[in-house]
């Protein structure tokens, strides 16, 4: 939305379209509890070329599919990826010129890129090249930035509810989500996913809701709604991505009292994560690459999640599926405390 008080800093959120970009960037500027302006950004052919050889970030835009960007500049500018990353430098430069100080904060590590940027927020699991890793622009958060909120989630069951229906407490949501450039979630995977829902379901006498993603291939997903079915019964819920698009994903996050999420995707753990709601992640050996790995020991370490396996499946029995020192992250807010303090502006 357009900002309308003179008082606050004016926001520009970069759009590029590609909804991991923009959630995260979305999920920044909510946290500033502020107005903002969302630019809509399509890229024309130049924008493949590498960072580099872009001497024009704006030249990348196809101005006619694109918001206006023009003057007034704003106070500051949030990106995400490296296409964007050329934009706001080029933004930055033409409120330069025109006396106007920008502040330009980006997300993910933008390239050489960077030289041009106040503000670099990198996962603590990305690895930078020396020296570019001892710039004072950097700063390390861990998972991804989300939109997670208490209002989002009631507003996403509120929409669901009726499709979902009445489901017994408690209840266990479960993430899935499938191949990735190193990794593969096949039905051997799945089996083993499915024997620890199986076995948590039967001790707590809880209910199941599982999303697939579109990652899922179509025989994985099959394959557990079959069991599932067959051996949960009427409390199970199973939305197959690949017959609907349209997505409960928040409204399960809203309606778990446990969340089991398997390790492929650093934006689903973290979505889960900020729930402040228990949260084990499935990822047996050689499911998750080395980077993932190493996000997920993260996330255990600082007791935002714990893996799921058998030690912790009878842990989850035990303890009648609480785990009471589990911890909120928020690292959509931690980032936009981040660029307050950095920018000097006054919000």
């Amino acid at each position: 939305m357009d900002r309308k008080d003179e008082n606050k800093p004016e926001i520009w959120a970069l759009l590029d379209g590609v909804s991991g970009h923009d959630a995260q960037i979305l999920g920044v500027a909510d946290n500033f509890k502020l107005p903002f302006s969302k630019k809509k950004i399509v890229y024309n052919e130049k924008a493949k070329r590498p960072n580099f050889l872009k001497l024009d970030g704006l030249a990348t835009i196809d101005k006619k599919k694109s918001d206006l960007i023009s003057a007034p500049w704003p106070d500051i500018i949030i990106s995400c990826g490296r296409k964007s990353a050329s934009v706001a430098k080029a933004i930055k430069a033409k409120a330069k010129k025109a006396g106007k100080k920008t502040f330009a904060a980006q997300i993910l590590w933008p390239g050489l890129v960077a030289r041009g940027l106040d503000f670099i927020a990198t996962p603590m699991h990305d690895k930078i090249l020396w020296p570019y890793s001892r710039s004072k622009k950097i700063f390390r958060f861990l998972g991804a930035p989300s939109r997670i909120s208490k209002e989002l989630l009631l507003n996403e069951y509120r929409i669901w509810a009726r499709t979902i229906g009445e489901l017994p407490s408690p209840r266990i949501t479960v993430l899935v989500g499938g191949d990735s450039k190193k990794t593969e979630f096949n039905e051997a995977n799945a089996k083993i996913l499915v024997e620890h829902i199986v076995e948590i379901c039967s001790g707590l006498k809880a209910a199941v809701l599982v999303t697939t993603s579109r990652r899922t291939k179509p025989e994985v997903s099959a394959f557990m709604e079959n069991e599932l079915k067959r051996r949960v019964g009427r409390y199970l819920h199973f939305h197959d991505f690949n017959k609907s698009k349209a997505n409960p994903f928040y409204a399960f996050l809203q309606l778990a009292d446990l969340i089991i999420v398997t390790g492929d995707s650093v934006s689903m753990a973290s979505e889960s994560c900020a729930t402040g709601k228990p949260v084990y992640i499935f990822a047996p050996s050689g499911n998750a690459s080395e980077k993932h790995a190493a996000f997920h020991e993260a996330l255990y370490k600082n007791n935002f999640a714990q893996p799921l396996n058998n030690e912790t499946t009878k842990s989850i029995l035990k303890n009648d599926g609480q785990n009471k020192g589990a911890k909120m992250l928020n690292s959509a807010l931690d980032i936009a405390e981040e660029i307050k303090k950095r920018s000097g502006i006054t919000f």
